[in-house]
């Protein structure tokens, strides 16, 4: 069975692009969780950092990631987004722990 893939991106815009930026982000969202593989696709915006989003995404496989890059909407993404940010994106990406790793974790 294939590995689940997690990531966290974090965007935060130019001052006088926050709302271009934000309009151009959510128009990835409802595309992208239509796509075979793509178990979660959610963008938010900080609650203390104005203008800064994430995405929080969660994918079958690391080539169901592939396929979401490879999709015609994403192949602009630097021109359409890149211009309107303040820093470059922060992208982490995470591995799903098995549960019997995690069991306790907390407690």
């Amino acid at each position: 069975m294939a590995e689940k893939l997690a990531l966290f991106a974090v965007l935060k815009a130019q001052p006088e692009h926050v709302e271009t930026l934000h309009e151009r982000l959510a128009a990835f969202v409802g595309p992208s969780r239509k796509e075979p593989g793509c178990l979660e696709y959610r963008l938010m915006a900080s609650d203390d950092s104005p203008g800064t989003f994430s995405f929080f995404e969660v994918y079958e496989s690391k080539e169901a990631f592939r396929h979401h890059v490879s999709q015609p909407y994403m192949q602009d993404y630097d021109t359409r987004i890149v211009s309107l940010l303040a820093e470059p994106v922060s992208i982490r990406f995470f591995a799903e722990l098995p549960e019997s790793e995690t069991a306790g974790i907390f407690s």
